[in-house]
């Protein structure tokens, strides 16, 4: 499993780990699933930061301590990271979206990161290079957006299925509950399968990818 690493066995160390890949690839819609897939949201915590900015970090952790304040008996983002490095008894996840250089130094160097072992960290990037003062993580590259639409994935067309929101502040997409009902079915999930199967086991070579149906296999997973 992505959030169990052999890195895990060492329970002195946090796990942490890095979905790297192109934004087109749906590297957000990818943590997701995979978060959702391994921790049931009513006996765990998952925490979701737009972390492509100083200020919209902050304003991340602002939003969860409105939200756990009660709870958690927690009044700042300062009080929020240590309840979860040092208090939490529950299991939780925080996934840090978008970092790049400039939020992955302000992250580090402003110690913005909870650190407990009874959490698990994700962050998605683009550029690998900035990872190095993060842990550093353990890596899984996300395929190439290239590779995703020979296979016609299912996330290519649930990111198309996004639509505006009205009623998030700040504004952002959403899924309707609807077009995931239509297009997250039994049949799909074992067709993608199908697809991804006969990519990997038919892999072209370089020489190959001038012919006018080129095929690609994808990148396998890198550790650190």
């Amino acid at each position: 499993m992505l959030l169990y690493p052999t890195v895990k066995a060492n329970t002195n160390v946090q796990s942490r780990v890095a979905l790297v890949g192109p934004r087109k690839s749906g590297i957000s819609l990818l943590a997701r699933c995979f978060i959702h897939e391994i921790l049931d949201p009513a006996d765990s915590y998952i925490f979701w930061v737009n972390a492509r900015t100083q200020q919209s970090i902050e304003q991340a952790y602002d939003n969860i301590v409105e939200r756990t304040h009660t709870h958690f008996n927690i009044k700042t983002s300062t009080e929020l990271i240590y309840y979860l490095s040092w208090q939490i008894k529950t299991d939780w996840i925080m996934i840090f979206d978008s970092v790049d250089h400039q939020t992955a130094h302000y992250l580090a160097s402003q110690n913005r990161l909870p650190q407990g072992l009874r959490g698990r960290i994700l962050f998605t990037v683009e550029d690998q290079s900035c990872l190095g003062i993060l842990g550093p993580p353990q890596i899984y590259r996300v395929p190439e957006p290239e590779w995703l639409e020979i296979i016609d994935s299912l996330a290519s067309r649930l990111i198309a299925s996004f639509v505006p929101s009205n009623f998030h502040n700040p504004p952002r997409d959403y899924l309707p509950e609807t077009r995931f009902m239509e297009l997250v079915t039994k049949e799909s999930i074992e067709a993608e399968l199908r697809k991804i199967e006969d990519v990997q086991t038919n892999p072209v070579d370089e020489n190959q990818r001038s012919s006018p149906h080129p095929s690609k296999s994808p990148r396998h997973r890198d550790h650190m």
